[in-house]
């Protein structure tokens, strides 16, 4: 679920999300009608996601947009170039 902008009460849209590895979500839903519909996160962006209760049931809502996981270098090899 995606939160809605300027709706002036707490809205929420259903959308389709990839898994990612560390608990993110890549949203893949295309918003068809953004004149009316301000969402939170855009298509394409990585959120974290938290279980929330929206009318008495359980749902995974997007809170807060998540920055790409930093690769860690293999020993020997961060920064540096070997000569012979």
């Amino acid at each position: 679920m995606v939160p809605l902008l300027d709706e002036g009460v707490e809205v929420w849209r259903p959308v389709h999300a990839e898994a990612l590895p560390h608990g993110r979500y890549r949203i893949v839903t295309e918003n068809s009608n953004p004149e009316d519909e301000r969402w939170a996160f855009s298509t394409g962006e990585v959120v974290r996601c938290e279980e929330r209760e929206l009318e008495g049931q359980c749902a995974l809502v997007a809170v807060r947009i998540e920055r790409p996981q930093q690769r860690e270098c293999s020993r020997g090899t961060r920064g540096s170039s070997e000569r012979g």
